[in-house]
């Protein structure tokens, strides 16, 4: 019976690495998972690196890219064609764009914001208005909000149509009529509660709110001490 191949770690795609030639290598890199994939490129020098990368196929390379750390996405963008590395840059939420657009030399971040659909760079720009340590900047704009006086079986239905577009739907702002944040409410709670329930009467109030101008160490810092894993930021746009 021949050998087996399985990598198991990090250390396995250094392995392959000393055997980059073997014709094999694509169809041996196939059987790391993507996790452990973006795990062992952060361990890479540049050639290595885009050795791996260029040798993966454009869906599965897209999914790595997301996994990957910032210096390494920011490492492969300024190393690929300008085309592809603007693929790749409009595949990552808008605060990953943004913080990658105050790390690159300002003529790429502008080549790449181009690029993007316009939706998607309006919602970067607003973003890049912020300071680069605010807050707002590390942000994501496209959450999924709902009203206090809605029933908790239609505060399901809008969480269930803004899944697709929201970075995370686990935790929800409840806005009153005006827009002011008046609580949250875990996506958890809204499944264990009756649907007739008002929304207003399983929320958690007061929110933790952050400021979009507020410093990113100090806020971050308030939500780790908080036990939080998502929380409203409020400012202008």
């Amino acid at each position: 019976m021949p050998p087996t191949f399985s990598p198991t770690g990090p250390e396995a795609v250094e392995r392959l690495l000393r055997d980059r030639d073997h014709p094999e290598f694509s169809q041996r890199l196939a059987r790391v998972s993507d996790r452990t994939l973006a795990q062992a490129m952060k361990r890479l020098g540049r050639r290595d690196l885009l050795t791996v990368f260029t040798a993966l196929p454009g869906s599965r390379a897209e999914r790595v890219f997301i996994l990957l750390a910032q210096p390494v996405r920011r490492e492969l963008l300024q190393t690929l064609p300008q085309d592809r590395a603007a693929a790749l840059f409009a595949a990552l939420d808008p605060d990953d764009r943004a913080a990658l657009g105050n790390q690159v030399p300002s003529s790429l971040a502008a080549a790449w914001l181009e690029a993007l659909e316009p939706n998607e760079r309006s919602l970067t720009e607003r973003l890049l208005k912020h300071p680069p340590d605010s807050v707002g900047r590390v942000m994501s704009p496209e959450v999924v909000a709902v009203r206090a006086d809605l029933t908790v079986g239609t505060a399901l239905d809008v969480a269930r149509r803004g899944a697709e577009t929201a970075e995370t739907i686990y935790m929800l702002p409840v806005m009153d009529d005006t827009n002011a944040v008046l609580g949250v409410v875990s996506l958890r709670r809204l499944l264990a509660s009756d649907p007739a329930t008002p929304v207003s009467d399983v929320m958690t109030r007061p929110a933790v709110v952050f400021s979009a101008s507020e410093d990113q160490e100090l806020a971050s810092r308030a939500f780790v001490d908080a036990g939080l894993i998502a929380a409203p930021v409020v400012g202008p746009d």
